[in-house]
């Protein structure tokens, strides 16, 4: 009987320590790295290093010694875990109808931008992501 508990606690400790792991867009400050930017109206792409910062209420593009914030107004959909594939949607407060689409296809990480004014996408870029972390605090 005791050997039977043991493996239990130690399978529940193994699922926890598993779930406690994983990254989730929602609750935790992430830096996702970009490699390439890619614009969708011309198909035109090229390498651009940059990071991308998602907290509960705001998205960070910093590029260079330049920084964009998007305050987050809602989101569309739930992913829990980014090393899973998925997509969430941030809806941002914006005069243009915009949006920041996170997601993860086949094991290949994007973040599309898309703010439209009048059915016309100013913004139509979708970024490659190198890597995701989460942000260390000080």
């Amino acid at each position: 009987m005791r050997k039977i508990t043991l493996t239990f606690i130690g399978i529940a400790f193994l699922l926890c320590s598993i779930k406690l792991s994983a990254q989730s867009i929602v609750t935790q400050t992430l830096i996702w790295e970009t490699s390439e930017i890619k614009n969708k109206a011309t198909g035109d792409q090229f390498a651009l290093a940059s990071q991308i910062i998602t907290t509960a209420t705001n998205i960070e593009w910093i590029q260079g010694g330049n920084k964009k914030v998007f305050v987050i107004a809602d989101t569309i959909g739930t992913w829990q875990d980014i090393q899973q594939d998925g997509q969430m949607i941030f809806v941002i407060k914006s005069e243009f109808e915009s949006s920041i689409t996170f997601r993860r296809t086949n094991g290949t990480v994007s973040i599309e931008f898309s703010f439209k004014k009048g059915g016309v996408d100013a913004m139509p870029v979708e970024f490659a992501i190198s890597s995701v972390h989460t942000k260390s605090n000080p």
